[in-house]
């Protein structure tokens, strides 16, 4: 929904309603964090930044209940173009807190914004969620965007 101007949804956008596997990950074993398949000690339970589910890979069933982002969008969302903000995604419904709305690549720019929220521990500097690698993202973007295009760091 555009009610602000007469521009059309961004070109590069790609609405998926299936889940799509991607190519397989090349995990590197020797992280100390695996720990057999157990997540570590030291993880957050509270407040996970990830989400575990069960796979192809697992003995359940389909229908386990923790297998939930392979289901697919459960939340109705409506694509809409925002005054001075460009465009976004809302939900048509209250979602209770918890609930999986959707899988959404944010593209550079979210990991440009969030990189102090989101940085991973592997220690690997190929690592693209890495905090030297996100830093180093953020200083290649205000290169070729200038000082006052630098999206705020929250």
């Amino acid at each position: 929904i555009n009610a602000i101007d007469d521009e059309g949804p961004p070109l590069d956008f790609q609405y998926v309603t299936q889940s799509v596997e991607t190519t397989p990950l090349n995990i590197n074993r020797v992280i100390s964090s695996l720990q057999m398949g157990r997540l570590a000690q030291e993880f957050n339970q509270l407040e996970p930044p990830y989400i575990f589910e069960c796979n192809r890979n697992c003995r359940c069933w389909t229908t386990c209940n923790n297998r939930v982002v392979q289901n697919g969008i459960v939340c109705r969302l409506q694509l809409f173009k925002t005054k001075g903000r460009g465009w976004g995604v809302k939900t048509l419904r209250d979602i209770p807190q918890g609930v999986f709305i959707c899988d959404f690549d944010y593209g550079e720019k979210f990991w440009v914004i969030k990189w102090k929220q989101f940085t991973c521990a592997c220690g690997s500097p190929k690592c693209k969620y890495s905090a030297d690698t996100i830093r180093q993202t953020l200083e290649e973007y205000r290169l070729r965007h200038g000082e006052d295009d630098t999206p705020q760091e929250s």
